[in-house]
């Protein structure tokens, strides 16, 4: 009967054993994996993690534009009619001279068609202006009649670049007439007028 006993208590200690090890080993659901939860949470924040790296590349981008870049973030300094380069039909030696320019600082080159024609149906005028690559600061020019009325303004050109043709605000009747054409030269940084004005007569030749 001790014998008995002592088997039964053997028995009775080994399945409480293993409950117990069932009991560690498992849950309502199955087995647990080790460290299940952990990756789980890792997949959930790498998402965000990304998210806010991408967000301050976009802050420090757009830092970096407005602070470095201003003359390109300020839309209304250009104008919008500036394209790169020289103006169509410019000779070949003429491209080779403005190449060659050597503009001293505070000083600068002028470049603009000596007839300006004119379409009286569109407004449409062909100026070539042109601020070549040599000068050092930005241009605005403005085109005057004789009566002093103002028949267009421009925004800022930038150095190599040029404006083929623009909108003039006003058109004065058919024929030949005489305008001036005052440029204003401008600090690239500041915006404020550097490199003195330069003004001359030209024929603005309405049709």
């Amino acid at each position: 009967m001790e014998q008995s006993n002592t088997a039964n208590g053997g028995l009775s200690s080994t399945a409480t054993a293993r409950v117990s090890a069932a009991a560690a080993g498992f849950g309502s659901s199955g087995p647990l994996e080790p460290g299940s939860n952990d990756t789980k949470k890792k997949r959930r924040i790498w998402p965000w993690i990304v998210a806010v790296c991408i967000l301050l590349l976009a802050l420090l981008a757009a830092w970096w534009f407005l602070i470095y870049q201003p003359s390109l973030a300020k839309d209304d300094w250009y104008d919008g009619g500036m394209t790169i380069g020289s103006y169509d039909g410019k000779s070949q030696e003429d491209i080779e001279a403005a190449l060659n320019a050597q503009v001293k600082e505070g000083e600068m080159n002028i470049t603009c068609a000596p007839v300006i024609n004119v379409d009286s149906s569109t407004r449409q005028a062909d100026i070539r202006m042109e601020n070549i690559e040599a000068n050092h600061v930005d241009q605005k020019f403005t085109i005057t009649s004789e009566d002093g009325t103002v028949l267009y303004q421009s925004g800022a050109v930038s150095p190599g670049n040029h404006i083929q043709t623009v909108t003039l605000d006003s058109v004065p009747s058919a024929g030949t007439h005489n305008v001036t054409v005052t440029f204003q030269g401008y600090d690239r940084d500041t915006h404020k007028a550097k490199g003195g004005t330069a003004a001359f007569s030209v024929q603005l030749v309405v049709g």
